[in-house]
Order: C-alpha cells, then sequence, then structure tokens
C-alpha cells in the first residue's frame, strides 16, 4: 500500500476471475438438396434423380464457456469499496482483445457513475 501511495494513487482496480461454467452442446445434422443441370428429360424419376442431389452435413458437438467476473475498485487511502461490478462473459475471443473491450466497458460504466474522469 505504501508503495501505491508512493506513486500517487487514487484507487485501486481489481479485477477476479469468480467462476467457470462449460456447456456441451449438439448441432444435429443437415441434409441440403443440390440442384444441379438437366440433360435428362426422359421422365419425371430421371430428371429429379438427377437433378437433386443431397449433400449431408454430419452433426457435431460444441462447448460454450462462461466466465463470471468480479471488478472492484477501492480507495487508496480508506481502503473502502467505492465501486464494484460483476459480469459474465460467454464464448470470449481471445484473452487479448476481451480484456481490452472489458477494460473500456468497466471505464465507460465508472464514468457514468462519476467515479473517474
Amino acid at each position: 500500500m505504501d508503495r501505491i501511495k508512493t506513486e500517487g494513487a487514487q484507487a485501486i482496480m481489481t479485477v477476479a476471475l469468480k467462476d467457470t461454467k462449460s456447456e456441451t452442446y449438439y448441432v444435429p445434422g443437415n441434409t441440403t438438396y443440390m440442384p444441379t443441370a438437366y440433360p435428362y428429360y426422359g421422365s419425371y424419376w430421371g430428371y429429379y434423380g438427377y437433378t437433386y442431389q443431397r449433400v449431408y452435413e454430419p452433426g457435431y458437438y460444441g462447448t460454450s464457456e462462461t466466465y463470471f467476473l468480479e471488478a472492484n475498485l477501492f480507495d487508496t487511502n480508506t481502503q473502502e469499496l467505492l465501486w464494484s461490478a460483476q459480469s459474465e462473459a460467454y464464448d470470449p475471443g481471445g484473452l487479448k482483445s476481451f480484456s481490452r473491450e472489458y477494460t473500456k466497458t468497466l471505464r465507460r460504466e465508472m464514468q457514468k457513475k462519476g467515479l473517474i474522469d
């Protein structure tokens, strides 16, 4: 705390990962009919069988991640909690891009509350 005060910081911001949740989901397969050229006119079934080929896309399993975060802003002198925010991050991309966006969001919210300029 002495070092923080020496540096002239008026507040301390902490961000903590409180919990995570993983969910597995299934995306079912799909059959698509793809029309093609139709050179055969001999009969309806010959025409139909030739022009509508099937394309099958198999189903697959995926996993989604949810992160539960807590941010706290403390007064350096009194160590009193000035502001707190709890948030969820659903499948964030990369850590670097998420951190930037999360920081911007926290800053915007603290500005709305008049805690920072």
